[in-house]
């Protein structure tokens, strides 16, 4: 009798096992987005009752609609676990995609995938970034990227980098470094082609200021002199022809000149070659050979520590040899043949008391 019931029980394992794996997920069935409590069949309909606002296909973060359907494709892989901030065609019927996933199709990819025209997921393409990517841009066979991350193939890429649209591997030569997020690329191809970058930055190439909005080098990421900036983040760029139309919380586009501007007569751009200083300008004078004596709330000028006064020369540069010591602000400076007389807040000059 034992013996029996086992067999029956073992027939019965065997018997589920098989409808189990004969079973297929419809993928194009409907879903609701809350509980469903009831279902009604009639004819070729069924009725749905329960605690949802939504009834339609389940896609994961990412879908792909042809024009002359309002059905998703439910054969492309989705972003499973993370939103899809970024997508750009390959140019041969597939797609990369960029956001804060780190599953597509079921197979693991860190913020940035490949999807091939044949709805797989390329398993060649290769581009581990530790944090989100926000934005993509295909020039050839390179694609720039930015967004969130500062690692990028165990490589250090703060926020931008290039990668190889075949493997994914890292451009090495493109390194802007910015040193905040960028959510926005765009490129200029033509004779200059430039990459605009877009974002939450203030500095480009580490050390170079750039708020919010920069144009680079194609080949090694290098600042472009005499680009604009913007007053808060630029989330949008976009180009046509040699025109880039930007988007964002800015009210103000210009020139960077931090705290000190030279503009010619009868020109709406500063000059770009000034050297900016860290702190505020409160005089100004001319040293009689084209060149200018600043004072102010600075520490640093064009990049060399000068206590609050510096002499700028006629070239744009910072006077190596005068070298004046006030322990704080200069406010007014008038020159006497071969004298400066100074006046501000400082108590001492040159390790001199001197009110």
């Amino acid at each position: 009798m034992t013996t029996k019931i086992y067999l029956l029980l073992l027939l019965a394992i065997i018997t589920f096992c098989n409808l189990c794996v004969a079973q297929k997920l419809v993928t194009n069935m409907s879903s609701t987005d809350g509980d469903v409590y009831s279902v009604y069949k009639s004819g070729g309909a069924y009725y749905l009752g329960g605690n949802f606002h939504n009834v339609g296909l389940k896609t994961g973060y990412n879908a792909l609609v042809k024009g002359n359907n309002d059905r998703p494709d439910m054969d492309f892989p989705g972003a499973t676990n993370g939103q899809v901030y970024a997508a750009t065609p390959d140019g041969n019927g597939g797609w990369y995609i960029g956001g804060y996933f780190t599953i597509v199709g079921g197979v693991n990819k860190s913020y940035i995938a490949h999807i091939l025209a044949n709805k797989t997921v390329d398993p060649n393409f290769t581009a581990n970034c530790n944090y989100a990517v926000l934005t993509i841009a295909k020039v050839g066979t390179t694609l720039y990227i930015g967004g969130g991350f500062t690692i990028v193939n165990g490589t250090t890429r703060t926020y931008a980098a290039a990668v190889k649209t075949s493997t994914g591997a890292l451009v090495t030569g493109w390194n802007p470094a910015p040193n905040s997020y960028v959510r926005t690329i765009a490129p200029v191809l033509g004779a200059d082609t430039s990459i605009w970058l877009g974002g939450d930055f203030q500095l480009i190439n580490t050390n170079v200021s750039r708020p919010y909005l920069a144009k680079v080098n194609y080949k090694n990421g290098n600042v472009v002199s005499g680009t604009l900036s913007a007053d808060q983040p630029v989330y949008k760029l976009v180009a046509r022809g040699d025109s880039v139309l930007a988007g964002g919380a800015f009210t103000r586009l210009g020139l960077k000149s931090a705290y000190i501007g030279s503009i010619a007569e009868g020109s709406s751009q500063p000059d770009q070659t000034m050297p900016e200083t860290n702190g505020r300008i409160n005089s100004i004078i001319a040293d009689g050979n084209g060149g200018w004596y600043v004072g102010g709330y600075f520490t640093q000028i064009g990049g060399v520590s000068r206590s609050y006064i510096a002499h700028i020369l006629a070239n744009k540069t910072v006077d190596p040899n005068f070298i004046a010591t006030p322990n704080y602000a200069v406010l007014s400076i008038v020159k006497d043949g071969s004298r400066l007389y100074i006046g501000g807040a400082f108590s001492s000059v040159s390790s001199t008391t001197r009110y």
